[in-house]
C-alpha cells in the first residue's frame, strides 16, 4: 500500500534520512520509534509528500507520487493526524469534521454530520459536538482529530 524506496531528506547540509526503505502492506499497521530529532515526522511527511523526499521514490497502492501527481493521489488515499492536531480555533468539534467531507468530497451537510456523529461515537465525543476545540482537554483535541482523520474515510491514517 505505502512502499519508500531509496529515501532521502536533507535539510540543507544536514541529512535527516538516509536511504529508507520500508513497505506497509494494507490492513497492517507500522509504528516508528525513536528519539527526538531522529527522522520519524521527516519520514511520515515523506509518505504523503508534505516534504517532498530529496532522492528516492514514494508508491502508494503502486503508484509512484510525483511532484505532479502528489496532491490528487494523497488526497485520493490518506488522511493525516498532526502532532498539534490543527484544529480550526473558530469552528466548533462538528464543524472540524465536516468541512472536509463536504469541500473535498462534495458530501451534503447531512451526509457529512452523519460520518462525523459515527465518528465521534467512536472516539467517545458525540456530547461535546457543539464545543469549542479551546474548550477541550489535550487528550479530547486528539480525539477530535483522530476522528476528523476518520471522517476522511481514506485507506491510509498517518499518525505524527
Amino acid at each position: 500500500m505505502i512502499k519508500l524506496q531509496n529515501v532521502n531528506k536533507y535539510f540543507g547540509d544536514h541529512h535527516v534520512l538516509k536511504d529508507i526503505n520500508l513497505e506497509v502492506a494494507e490492513g497492517e499497521k507500522l509504528v516508528i520509534i525513536g528519539p527526538s530529532g531522529s527522522g520519524k515526522s521527516t519520514t511520515v511527511r515523506c509518505m504523503n509528500f508534505l516534504e517532498e523526499p530529496t532522492s528516492g521514490e514514494v508508491y502508494i497502492e503502486g503508484n509512484q507520487l510525483t511532484a505532479k501527481n502528489k496532491l490528487e493521489m494523497v488526497r485520493n488515499s490518506s488522511a493525516m493526524v498532526f502532532q498539534q492536531f490543527n484544529l480550526y480555533p473558530h469552528m466548533t468539534v462538528l464543524g472540524n469534521l465536516t468541512i472536509g467531507p463536504m469541500k473535498l468530497q462534495n458530501k451534503s451537510k447531512k451526509e457529512a454530520e452523519e460520518i462525523a456523529y459515527r465518528y465521534l461515537d467512536i472516539v467517545g465525543l458525540r456530547e461535546k459536538a457543539t464545543a469549542y476545540p479551546s474548550t477541550l482537554s489535550g487528550g479530547q483535541q486528539q480525539r477530535v482529530a483522530i476522528a476528523r482523520s476518520l471522517c476522511s474515510e481514506k485507506k491510509i491514517i498517518l499518525f505524527d
